[in-house]
């Protein structure tokens, strides 16, 4: 019974200190080329992620912070927190569900991707800056 929420837990501070060091490293990333996902955040239910604090974000969010981040989606996978699972709906048919967590930087661009936003005419000097990644 406890199983999930301890997994949901450990993964929620793994993703805080993930964030915490993500924000030592400046508004500019240079991601490795062989970088590949952390085993802390491998073969995660959907439930324990959701459990841990996690939000859905969908396929056109999810290429629009990678337009404005210049990032791709295995940066977004090693550099944030982006995770991506997929479950099976039918035999042949399988489903994406992309999940990142609220606190990352790179939810600021969530806001440009959401009907109905507006930056408020800011400049990314005073408003709506995020990280971005440089290749």
């Amino acid at each position: 019974k406890l199983r999930q929420r301890y997994e949901a837990k450990r993964l929620e501070l793994y993703t805080l200190k993930q964030i915490a060091d993500g924000k030592k490293k400046g508004s500019i990333r240079t991601p490795d080329k062989d970088c590949a996902a952390p085993k802390e955040t491998q073969g995660q239910e959907l439930t324990v992620l959701r459990m841990a604090g996690f939000m859905d974000i969908s396929e056109k969010e999810e290429f629009c912070i990678q337009k404005h981040s210049q990032c791709t989606e295995r940066d977004l996978m090693c550099e944030f927190t982006l995770h991506v699972i997929v479950t099976p709906e039918d035999k042949k048919k399988h489903r994406r569900h992309l999940l990142i967590h609220p606190n990352d930087p790179v939810t600021s661009y969530l806001a440009l991707c959401r009907p109905g936003a507006t930056t408020g005419g800011q400049t990314n000097f005073f408003g709506l800056g995020g990280p971005i990644c440089s290749h």
